[in-house]
């Protein structure tokens, strides 16, 4: 029976002496842990690098799986039962297709040997695409290999060259780094054997930052001096991956946000690719610079393409898409026709 005390409240020791006191050791037990496994997270996502590269970079969804060395291979039955049921949630998780005559190329990056394809143009060009593929997946993922055979067919008529940065796909290495991501672009780079002239340099969501990483890296040892790609595309880029949350954080008090902001710049220091800050010198040095950014994009808001076109004077193109399906899109190709096209006439002259 419950005794009650003047104020109308029940006395809780008849409760607790109800209690096997194994129940009390159990539920502190379970409480330590849970108090463990959050401090883990945090203390890993502050600290550790190798738990921040999963995160960044997703190497552990490496779907779809295919075959490097035989590309015109469409995936495996059972891989295309599992891609139409996960087409459900998204698109671009389908399984491979197949690409028909498609090169298999490998290289030496920063954590071991990286792989990639070259993708043939379909008519007359002389441009190549060197395409800097985002976070999660390989470079077999529906909506990077609709982006090949577009790039490669008339009226665009572009040789693509893609890749998996090391830790991703087939290509060797577990712990993805800003750096070694930025080391395996440029050895992709330095390989292609076209004049830098004729090359557009193209990243998609993280690929942005490697994208201007490399040519951030490429402008600091001179190396273009004697002239640098033909253009740069920026496809749903951010201003620096800690910004990305924090965009979502604006509603904190102006003292806690800025806390906040120089927390996650100062913890996420090896996995930054400070875009912002490099944007300026970039298109200063590489003027064919071109944003393209989908206004319904979840994953990287457009809000990020609007600040990076803003800082460094760029052509912004906005699309009624998402963050991956900008490929879909009826009028990408007459913006990019058009794009490559007044490139070209300023080259020219």
């Amino acid at each position: 029976v419950f005794q009650t005390h003047s104020l109308g409240h029940f006395s809780q020791e008849p409760f607790r002496s109800c209690v096997h006191p194994f129940a009390h050791t159990m539920i502190g037990g379970a409480s330590t842990i849970g108090i463990a496994c959050v401090s883990a997270c945090v203390g890993g996502l502050l600290y550790s690098e190798k738990v921040q590269s999963l995160l960044v970079f997703m190497q552990w969804l490496n779907w779809p799986p295919f075959d490097w060395e035989r590309p015109e291979a469409p995936s495996k039955p059972w891989v295309q039962a599992a891609g139409r049921a996960f087409g459900f949630w998204s698109w671009s998780a389908t399984a491979f297709p197949g690409l028909p005559d498609v090169k298999p190329f490998a290289l030496q990056g920063a954590l071991g040997t990286i792989r990639g394809w070259r993708v043939p143009r379909q008519g007359q060009g002389r441009r190549t695409v060197l395409y800097l593929h985002g976070n999660a997946g390989n470079m077999a993922v529906q909506h990077r290999v609709r982006l090949y055979r577009l790039l490669a067919a008339p009226p665009l008529a572009c040789d693509v060259v893609a890749f998996d940065y090391g830790g991703l796909g087939r290509s060797d290495g577990r712990w993805p780094t800003e750096a070694s991501a930025v080391a395996d672009a440029l050895a992709a780079w330095r390989a292609l054997p076209e004049a830098s002239g004729e090359v557009v340099v193209w990243g998609h969501s993280l690929g942005t930052g490697v994208a201007v990483g490399m040519l951030t890296e490429l402008l600091r040892r001179g190396e273009l001096d004697a002239g640098g790609p033909r253009g740069l595309v920026l496809e749903a880029p951010f201003t620096s991956v800690p910004d990305v949350p924090l965009l979502s954080l604006a509603w904190l008090p102006s003292s806690l946000f800025s806390a906040v902001q120089s927390l996650l710049h100062w913890s996420l220091r090896a996995h930054r690719f400070p875009t912002m800050e490099r944007i300026e010198l970039v298109s200063r040095r590489i003027p064919n610079l071109a944003i393209l950014h989908g206004t319904a994009d979840t994953v990287v808001p457009f809000e990020h393409g609007k600040r990076l076109a803003s800082r460094g004077n760029v052509t912004l193109h906005s699309f009624d898409r998402g963050h991956d399906d900008i490929v879909l899109d009826a009028s990408l190709v007459d913006t990019l026709s058009s794009l490559f096209r007044s490139w070209d006439q300023r080259a020219e002259h």
